[in-house]
């Protein structure tokens, strides 16, 4: 009986025991034809494709049905390396058309052009970089006891300097990189295609080094012995050193879903994301008894002054020329029209947080087909002033946007928050705060790209991709292994920009993978941490914050009250709104019909964003607002468009008392 493949697993399993690297629409084709292993042992004896080291489904298929093809393999390799570099893909097509024609078939090159997936080199221009609640200004070398001057969070701030600092950390030399990855100039220059979409589907990374070693042709290859730096202790030895190590749960982590995506998708997201934010509103007193849009128009449902609460949609908003609100809603039995006096500030309030695809709750009086608005509710969160506190002295770090290959990348800074929490620099005190660091939280951009807008190639120092990763997880692997650290995609990172973004393949990080203390997430995620007897933990969502540059420019609440300079109101408007991107077009996202993803269906503990590199820390009834600082100095599109980013600031909490302090290793 022929032993079929029972798993993707297995097939690629299968040819890594050749030595064969294979592409990830082989691996399709092979399962869903149901192709066994006898079938695939004698393609490659007869055809010598065992010698081959990458085998695509083209080469598979053309010799499937059409045993005892003599070719000369190496060369159709070559031609298929060219062909994924965009340099000759006649070469490839002409390959195909002459395997083809030896069995007399005319159909190879139309199949390659078919089962060969472009790859999408647009380019994606970065709106944002820059936005805080406050900036902490450079102190004395110890910590200090004031607080810093902010306008908006109500945690206690501390700003500590670490400019002035005699460092005791080793000698410069071991704060270079040990890297003996060198990339192909040739290679690096066509990685813009690395980093589009279709790269989330990529092939499996164990014999990414073979292929890299065939595309650079003889040139110098990342080797695959980890530095020093990789080695890890046994897990006994780090839960020694910290017992809270394996201490996490993941509440949330996006699945992808392999499907196409159709309009019925859409419309399914939207329900499920309707339905939840109606049964959130519902469960307050005053909408407990509200009626669908239908009824409303049915005398019958209404009672004495025509009195109406209702839960609905936006499907647009506007302001008169008299300062007039006119709001249409609607849910899925129809739609109406909500008026707002400009007579009813509160209300008027209300009407500049509104965005288009927010749903809201509305009490007013009915007339003339149209609802004359006394209250406007929005999902929200529950009102508490009461912050959660774990029973031990621990902390939590966040830090984002590192963008490693730029050259406005501040390596310096960075090799001094390294140093600091490897206990090597620093005050007594701020090594004791070090060695209490248990969790360490990457929001996004963890380097900065390649072909993420236009000419930024010109600002690189790094151009390739997987050399930038290399260099992200050989910084990351300093940190002292006993500290877990989570790791979340941003929209510099190479995956793709649509939200909810899967993790980063590993066939860019793959250092990152190996590394034990390292918790790979996608964006969004949320992860429970430090959990006790008598004591449930910490859920902190993470999110990179992409959507933030649209509700800047667009939510009059946010542009006038500071913009990016106040990351605490964007985070609020999200979280009243109950949805990371509640209006269609404030992210680019992809539709999945088991639920919306982006919904924020459980209030967090912590709430940790990036994206617009300055920092902010503020606390909204039980939850406590973190936007990480970045570690890129000004850039020229920043410079253009006005952002004036403070970057090397890291927000540090105390689980036991929540109190957070902001460190700063800049030079100001």
């Amino acid at each position: 009986m022929a032993s079929s493949f029972k798993s993707e697993r297995e097939v690629y399993e299968f040819f890594s025991s050749k030595n064969i690297l294979v592409s990830p629409d082989l691996v399709d084709f092979i399962t869903e034809r149901g192709i066994d292993r006898e079938q695939c042992e004698a393609l490659l004896e007869n055809n010598d494709l065992s010698d081959c080291a990458v085998i695509n489904k083209d080469m598979f298929d053309s010799v499937l049905s059409k045993p005892f093809i003599q070719v000369n393999w190496k060369d159709f390799e070559k031609a298929l390396v060219s062909k994924e570099f965009d340099e000759n893909p006649v070469l490839y097509s002409g390959f195909l058309r002459y395997i083809n024609s030896i069995a007399g078939s005319e159909e190879g090159s139309e199949r390659s052009e078919a089962s060969s997936p472009s790859v999408d080199n647009s380019s994606n221009m970065k709106t944002a970089s820059s936005g805080s609640v406050a900036s902490s200004s450079s102190s004395s070398s110890s910590l200090s006891s004031s607080p810093s001057s902010s306008p908006a969070p109500s945690s206690q701030h501390y700003s500590s300097s670490f400019n002035s600092i005699d460092s005791e950390a080793s000698d410069s030399d071991q704060n270079q990189l040990s890297l003996s990855k060198k990339i192909e100039k040739k290679a690096s220059s066509q990685t813009n295609s690395d980093v589009s979409d279709k790269t989330a589907d990529v092939m499996d990374d164990s014999r990414e080094a073979d292929l890299d070693e065939k595309r650079s042709e003889g040139s110098e290859v990342a080797s695959e012995t980890l530095p020093k730096s990789f080695e890890y202790e046994p897990e006994e030895e780090l839960l020694k050193k910290n017992p809270d190590y394996n201490n996490f749960e993941v509440i949330f982590n996006y699945e992808e879903l392999d499907k196409k995506r159709e309009v019925g998708d859409f419309v399914s997201l939207l329900r499920k994301r309707y339905n939840f934010l109606k049964s959130l509103l519902m469960s307050r007193n005053h909408l407990s008894s509200s009626i669908s849009i239908k009824r409303l128009f049915s005398p019958s449902s209404r009672h004495g002054n025509d009195s109406a609460r209702i839960i609905g949609m936006i499907y647009d908003i506007r302001k008169t020329g008299k300062g007039n609100y006119m709001i249409e809603v609607e849910d899925p039995t129809g739609s109406i029209r909500v008026f707002v006096s400009s007579d009813n500030p509160a209300l008027v309030e209300v009407c500049q947080k509104l965005v288009p695809d927010a749903v809201i709750g509305i009490e007013g009086s009915f007339s003339k087909k149209m609802l004359f608005a006394n209250q406007i509710f929005l999902p929200g969160v529950p009102i508490s002033s009461r912050l959660k506190r774990s029973p031990d002295d621990a902390y939590a770090l966040f830090i984002s946007d590192i963008h490693v290959g730029s050259n406005q990348f501040l390596k310096e800074d960075f090799e001094k928050f390294l140093a600091w929490i490897r206990g090597e620099r620093g005050s007594k005190e701020q090594k004791r705060l070090a060695s209490l660091v248990k969790y360490i939280f990457v929001v996004g951009d963890l380097v900065d790209g390649v072909g993420v807008y236009p000419g930024q190639d010109a600002e690189l120092d790094v151009k390739d991709i997987h050399e930038q990763y290399d260099i992200v997880a050989e910084y990351l692997s300093r940190i002292p292994h006993e500290k877990r650290i989570f790791v979340i995609p941003g929209n510099h990172d190479a995956v793709r920009l649509a939200e909810p973004q899967p993790v980063f393949p590993k066939r860019y990080a793959k250092r990152l993978y190996q590394m034990p203390n390292v918790e790979i997430l996608t964006n969004p995620s949320m992860v429970r941490i430090h959990k006790k007897d008598g004591f449930p933990g910490f859920d902190v969502l993470m999110y990179h914050g992409y959507s933030f540059d649209h509700y800047v420019a667009n939510v009059d609440a946010i542009r006038q009250g500071g913009g990016y300079d106040r990351a605490d109101l964007i985070m609020r408007f999200l979280l009243d709104m109950r949805h990371l991107a509640p209006t269609h077009t404030s992210t680019l996202f992809v539709p999945d019909n088991r639920d919306d993803y982006l919904l924020i269906k459980k209030v967090p503990d912590f709430f940790v964003t990036g994206h617009i590199h300055k920092s902010s820390v503020s606390n909204y009834n039980s939850t406590t607002l973190i936007c990480g600082s970045c570690w890129q100095d000004r850039t020229s599109f920043q410079e253009k468009v006005g952002h004036h980013p403070e970057p090397s600031k890291v927000p540090i909490v105390n689980l036991r008392t929540r109190d957070v302090k902001l460190l700063c290793f800049g030079k100001d």
